[in-house]
């Protein structure tokens, strides 16, 4: 399961687990862990059944000065590049950004407040 889980993105590891947890509060799961695996192979997630709203990318309002730096950083390497619709927020609601630090787990990019990242960045080009 070590070997699964350090061979694919934190983010396929965090979908599957979830998609675990809301299976098992439906019904029961004799391997669970045997269910998980398969899940990270085949990338499951759980069923969206929240309200879905169409949002135009024209109505997306990012933090001052996160578009500029985006670009920045994707072109330096310092992110992976992904639409910044789909990025996710921390608990303060800032968002989240992918940067290209393996973890100490063998995954290879580290979750990131987009400010912190930021700093990073620029202690690093200093």
């Amino acid at each position: 399961m070590r070997k699964l889980i350090r061979q694919n993105p934190e983010e396929v590891v965090l979908d599957s687990i979830e998609a675990l947890k809301y299976a098992l509060s439906n019904q029961e799961i004799k391997n669970p862990a045997g269910w998980l695996a398969e899940g990270i192979k085949n990338r499951w997630k759980k069923p969206d059944n929240s309200t879905q709203q169409v949002q135009n990318v024209e109505e997306l309002v990012f933090p001052e000065g996160f578009e500029e730096w985006y670009i920045q950083a994707i072109d330096a390497g310092f992110i992976v590049s992904e639409s910044p619709a789909g990025l996710p927020k921390n608990t303060k609601g800032e968002l989240l950004v992918k940067v290209n630090y393996p973890t100490a787990s063998g995954l290879p990019y580290s979750l990131m407040s987009w400010i912190e990242a930021k700093k990073t960045m620029a202690m690093e080009s200093e």
